[in-house]
């Protein structure tokens, strides 16, 4: 059972960010980078791929480029947090791997306004490939 929409009995929605929403293991980070279908812009680069599956899942590589142990962190809860909030609106089927730009601040108005952007170029241009 999934645990990312239940409803507890107050009526609020649950909507964790389950292991099942992340891509974890090499091979599919691989997959999504050797698939070569990218989308970028000032402050995010991602990623994408199908992935059979009815759920779309986040993978996130954030480098010492980007900064130090907090600054990475904090980026990778913004991603994330932008990433479960938009992730209901969009259709299944995808894996994401998400990578800041060097130079750019963590700022989650931008990174919100961003990642939807990207996510659906990556789609659209995963859907021109299949045909």
């Amino acid at each position: 059972m999934e645990k990312s929409r239940q409803v507890d009995p107050s009526g609020a929605v649950d909507q964790t960010f389950t292991p099942a929403h992340r891509v974890r293991h090499g091979k599919h980070f691989k997959r999504a980078f050797a698939r070569r279908q990218s989308v970028a812009d000032d402050v995010l680069i991602v990623y994408g791929c199908e992935n059979q599956l009815n759920v779309s899942r986040l993978g996130l590589s954030v480098s010492r480029k980007v900064g130090a142990a907090p600054t990475r962190n904090y980026w990778k809860r913004l991603i994330r947090e932008t990433f479960r909030r938009v992730s209901r609106d969009r259709s299944p089927g995808f894996d994401f791997v998400v990578i800041p730009r060097k130079g750019a601040t963590a700022d989650f108005t931008r990174i919100h306004r961003s990642l939807p952007q990207l996510m659906r170029r990556v789609e659209k241009k995963l859907r021109r490939t299949q045909t």
